[in-house]
């Protein structure tokens, strides 16, 4: 069978969006290799993730056609490629369909992560509300199962979106298998020398942005012994200002790490080095 997937956060996606969704494609081009897979990305930047398709001659990957609207290929002109290309089965692997795929009789899945758009819909601007909210309505009409990667999402998606429970599927989302390894002692030890992480540490893993309340966690430390410290990997967005306004207010400077740009690979280590991990 022929099964396409929007790999666009797979080729692009350092994150949360990016692991989900090349370890599944990963997965089931290992446990089902009977299968053809198309990855549809709007584009790929060399030495990003390019390639994680390694090892798997069951992968295509497929780019647009041509240059420039790159969106709409993938939100719409995608179509009439997967009718081309002969695909059975389409999997949106955040939230997301093409439009006009309920009229192709190819069978499709989305997964759903969050509903914080409908939840928090503060964290968004008034334009990304009306394109999240659209397009997750749609995906989750359109879709012949949903994949819900928590309860609560699922929950969310009856309670928010009136979705019929008997259409959601909750499957818990996987985990890297070097996160599986237990990391020698002289490698934790290296990478430790490498970021220059303190001896004791809290770790937070995540953008630094709003809705995941850093705030919170910097006020807490003041409340903590003062030989630990608190290291936090993430991207910076706005909200970082007023982190580090905080981290000066309280005279905290010297007990809080940020980094930014960890290699993958380091992850495991830092978190088995880690006192506590809060998230």
């Amino acid at each position: 069978m022929r099964i396409g997937f929007d790999a666009k956060r797979a080729f692009l996606n350092s994150t949360g969006l990016g692991n989900y969704s090349r370890w599944l494609i990963r997965s089931l081009a290992s446990y089902y290799p009977e299968n053809d897979y198309l990855l549809y990305t709007p584009k790929i930047k060399p030495g990003n993730f390019a390639g994680f398709t390694a090892g798997h001659i069951n992968m295509l990957t497929m780019l647009p056609p041509g240059k420039g609207l790159n969106a709409w290929w993938r939100s719409k002109g995608i179509v009439k490629h997967l009718l081309a290309d002969g695909i059975k089965l389409y999997h949106g692997l955040s939230h997301e369909l093409p439009f006009g795929i309920n009229k192709t009789g190819i069978a499709t899945a989305v997964t759903v992560h969050d509903l914080i758009v409908l939840r928090y819909p503060q964290y968004f601007s008034r334009i990304n509300r009306f394109i999240y909210t659209t397009k997750l309505k749609y995906a989750c009409r359109t879709a012949s199962g949903i994949i819900a990667i928590s309860r609560h999402t699922k929950n969310d998606l009856v309670k928010l979106l009136h979705i019929s429970p008997h259409k959601i599927s909750v499957v818990y989302q996987g985990c890297d298998k070097s996160f599986k390894t237990v990391c020698s002692a002289a490698y934790k030890q290296s990478v430790q020398k490498k970021y220059r992480l303190p001896h004791q540490f809290i770790l937070s893993v995540g953008t630094v942005e709003e809705r995941k309340n850093l705030l919170l966690l910097v006020k807490s430390l003041r409340s903590v012994t003062p030989g630990v410290k608190l290291v936090v990997i993430g991207r910076h967005t706005a909200y970082a200002r007023a982190v580090k306004a905080l981290i000066a207010e309280y005279r905290l400077s010297d007990r809080i790490v940020f980094l930014t740009n960890v290699d993958f690979q380091d992850l495991p280590a830092i978190y088995q080095s880690a006192a506590v991990l809060a998230y």
